[in-house]
């Protein structure tokens, strides 16, 4: 059975979905290339957010079972609207959002599609805006009701008649509860070629197969003819690359890579390969082909022979997709772990390209600009991403620690101090804030942010870096207070031994 990891939802012939990419001819089916195909039976499907992470999942029930499919693209600003009425006093009524320049609307119901019973709340995204302007209720009862100024990215509970509207919490799976998925095969693992020299899969950026073969198998010797015409086709746009699980007879890999004419890279598997991509490497079905989008992201796996109108029609398809800031941003990801930085950045520069405004993709340009020593290029991202977004803590930090790093303490306070607003009781955020606010000559400061850092954070560091600072501003006997009090706590902390020498000789 072909299995599709993103997910299927086809189900009756009668919803099945065709379309012809020629414009003439015989109408194909295209549930295979949109990767929405399966061969169970499908009944009633629901979009719900099972996981209550903000973004919605989806739930199907067939006459094989339920099944879930998890939302795992990063969720965006979104509103969840509960209508806390009566389902008598609530059906049919009408919701109505306003943020920046959009009007978004939505109508209750409690049920929808083909025998599908819906979520009572309803979901709505709001792109970048993280604030809502004004929702607007319109009850059955022929009633209006408006709520302004409202937070986003919230369960927010609506009342007929009342005053204000009220927050709940949407209740999330612990990680730990996750299930394991087998989707996310290690694109890094490196393979011998038939010389012995190891190499990666092709890079990212572009669909890519990976067929899995061996010379011994008849399903083999079928497929490979068609995947090397197909492999010519798509030459340029397309990656094809063959992994052979003959691993002892080279000489028969050879023999049949000549005889059918396979232009495309050919690797041998090894047992890590084996294990990432089938999770033993014993009973492997042969052939099976992989095929990734450009993304890097699996989106079929056939433990079959494949028939050259599907993998041409599924190629097509991928290959047209657009890249997304989101895919940009993760193929950087891939090609870091691959070890090469240069193309993660010109990846993540690509993305902000289409996305100027991340905040995230600026901190994760900087994170990289630092792992490779350019801290001005790196100062310069971290500025870009906090201003982007102002309560982006990790960018805020990076960009505080730079600064303070290379000297120029009254510059790390600002950002600093706006990470401690977001962190107010981090015990780490008011040591870096105390250290950049007396190098500023912010004295009071520092030992405002020092006293307040003792009072949540009672430990031998803290005790420490407290008495030393007192030591440099020449309170002596307060001095030595600290650190005997840290020396109380751990007699064997060196930073408090080397600082009790020096305060002993000052008395």
């Amino acid at each position: 059975m072909d299995r599709d990891f993103r997910g299927s939802f086809s189900g009756h012939e009668r919803d099945r979905v065709f379309l012809n990419t020629q414009g003439t001819g015989p109408m194909v089916d295209s549930a295979f290339a949109l990767g929405l195909d399966d061969h169970t039976d499908g009944r009633s499907i629901l979009p719900l957010d099972v996981d209550g992470d903000g973004d919605l999942d989806l739930v199907r029930l067939g006459l094989q079972g339920l099944e879930l499919y998890e939302n795992q693209v990063p969720c965006g600003n979104f509103a969840r609207i509960r209508l806390d009425a009566p389902v008598a006093e609530a059906h049919l009524a009408e919701v109505e959002l306003q943020f920046g320049a959009t009007t978004s609307r939505g109508r209750w119901r409690f049920t929808d599609g083909f025998a599908t019973q819906v979520s009572g709340d309803l979901h709505f995204g709001l792109g970048r805006e993280k604030r809502i302007d004004q929702i607007s209720v319109y009850w059955p009862s022929g009633n209006t009701d408006t709520w302004r100024n409202l937070e986003g990215n919230r369960l927010i509970i609506l009342s007929e008649g009342a005053k204000s509207a009220r927050y709940g919490e949407l209740p999330r799976w612990p990680e730990s509860s996750r299930p394991r998925t087998d989707t996310d095969l290690d694109l890094s693992l490196k393979l011998n070629d038939l010389n012995g020299i190891a190499t990666t899969l092709p890079a990212t950026g572009r669909p890519m197969l990976v067929n899995v073969w061996a010379p011994w198998c008849a399903g083999c010797e079928t497929e490979l003819p068609a995947l090397a015409k197909l492999a010519q086709q798509f030459d340029g746009s397309a990656s094809f690359v063959g992994v052979s699980v003959e691993r002892n007879d080279l000489e028969s890999v050879r023999a049949s890579i000549a005889k059918h004419n396979l232009k495309y890279p050919q690797l041998i598997a090894d047992d890590a390969w084996l294990e990432s991509f089938f999770s033993d490497s014993e009973g492997i079905p042969l052939p099976t082909t992989f095929v990734f989008d450009a993304r890097g992201q699996l989106a079929r796996v056939l433990q079959r022979e494949v028939r050259a109108d599907e993998l041409r029609l599924l190629l097509d398809q991928l290959r047209d997709e657009p890249l997304s800031p989101y895919d940009l941003g993760r193929l950087a990801t891939i090609e870091q772990r691959r070890g090469d930085t240069e193309r993660a950045m010109q990846m993540l520069t690509a993305a902000l390209a289409l996305d100027p405004g991340s905040a995230e993709l600026h901190y994760r340009l900087g994170s990289m600009h630092s792992a490779e020593g350019r801290i001005g290029l790196a100062e310069a991202s971290f500025a870009r991403s906090s201003e982007a977004d102002p309560s982006f803590a990790p960018a805020l930090r990076k960009l505080g620690l730079s600064r303070l790093r290379s000297g120029r303490a009254g510059k790390a306070l600002a950002p600093l101090q706006a990470l401690l607003k977001l962190r107010s009781n981090d015990l780490e955020t008011l040591l870096l804030v105390a250290e950049a606010a007396e190098g500023a000559d912010q004295i009071q400061l520092a030992r405002d942010s020092y006293a307040q850092a003792i009072s949540i954070g009672s430990d031998v560091r803290t005790w420490t870096a407290y008495g030393m600072f007192l030591a440099r501003v020449k309170e002596f006997p307060a001095a030595k207070a600290a650190i005997d009090h840290a020396l109380s706590i751990d007699s064997t902390f060196k930073p408090a031994l080397a600082a009790k020498s020096v305060i002993a000789e000052q008395l």
